[in-house]
């Protein structure tokens, strides 16, 4: 072949790795999108979970402290973990130096399943513990309806299913995402 039938071939690979780069930044604005969304709901949970805490040491506490300890299970520790992702994606994006950057940030999530193993574990105690407690009092019940979260109305029950969810979508990206990459890897 000469240079000059090469030079298409070369171009159109070039195009299919501007794509897909193109293709793997969006997916990653997109997680950084809804990552963000999640971290302010883990955020808003843990501010009621700190008012509510601090009624466990007064003479009239809104739940008792084994409720307490059964309906915010693990939600600092995921709010934590969700942070440092979110921050760490953030500034792979802002260097974009290397696009497979970012893989070690999920690496870090992946090793960090057992969190989100034992909130699933304790997710339907915690919803009865929510229900069970809202049946039981008043004050309680228009405490946890009074949340909200980016601008939209809340219950406590909703922001307890926000992980439960997130496990589902982290899973559909990442299958997206790999198969997108690797398509790209097997086909050259």
């Amino acid at each position: 072949m000469t240079e000059l039938e090469l030079a298409p071939m070369e171009s159109s690979g070039n195009n299919a790795e501007a794509e897909r780069l193109t293709m793997h930044r969006c997916i990653i604005t997109s997680i950084i999108e809804s990552e963000t969304v999640y971290v302010e709901c883990l955020y808003v949970m843990e501010k009621y979970m700190n008012a509510i805490k601090a009624t466990l040491s007064t003479s009239q506490p809104v739940i008792t402290e084994e409720e307490f300890n059964t309906i915010f299970y693990k939600i600092s520790e995921l709010h934590e973990l969700h942070k440092n992702f979110l921050e760490g994606l953030k500034a792979a994006v802002a260097s974009w130096e290397e696009p497979l950057s970012v893989g070690i940030h999920f690496k870090k999530m992946a090793e960090n399943i057992n969190i989100y193993g034992a909130f699933l574990h304790n997710y339907g105690r915690a919803t009865d513990a929510v229900r069970r407690r809202c049946s039981t009092s008043q004050s309680f019940a228009h405490l946890t309806k009074q949340i909200s979260c980016h601008g939209q109305p809340m219950s406590l029950d909703d922001l307890l299913h926000k992980p439960v969810a997130r496990v589902q979508k982290n899973a559909l990206v990442l299958h997206v995402s790999v198969r997108k990459c690797l398509g790209h890897v097997y086909s050259t």
